[in-house]
């Protein structure tokens, strides 16, 4: 199955967790040169991707939920769409964080 969740964001992610325990999981944000067809549900070409790296299966799928509520938001969408700084996109997250705490 496709990791590319649709309006052109892909999402891949290792099933199993990839860190030992005193490390720190990750999500990192790339922007593609040129778009890339990631066979999305809606047919989009990706424009961003999101890797996820976790330590637990449960810190997976609870960053995972994050990512898509984040992909739901327009102000965080706007943001990815334009491929602006990491400034930006993270003030775009601290926005949207304040919503789901």
């Amino acid at each position: 199955m496709s990791t590319g969740i649709g309006r052109g964001i892909a999402v891949p992610h290792p099933r199993n967790p990839m860190l030992a325990e005193t490390a720190q999981p990750f999500v990192a944000l790339g922007f593609p040169a040129s778009p890339i067809n990631w066979g999305t549900p809606d047919g989009s070409k990706v424009h961003a991707v999101f890797l996820l790296v976790s330590i637990s299966a449960k810190q997976h799928l609870v960053t995972l939920s994050k990512i898509n509520f984040l992909c739901q938001q327009e102000e965080t969408m706007s943001r990815i769409k334009i491929s602006a700084s990491k400034d930006e996109v993270i003030t775009a997250v601290r926005e949207a964080e304040k919503v789901w705490t």
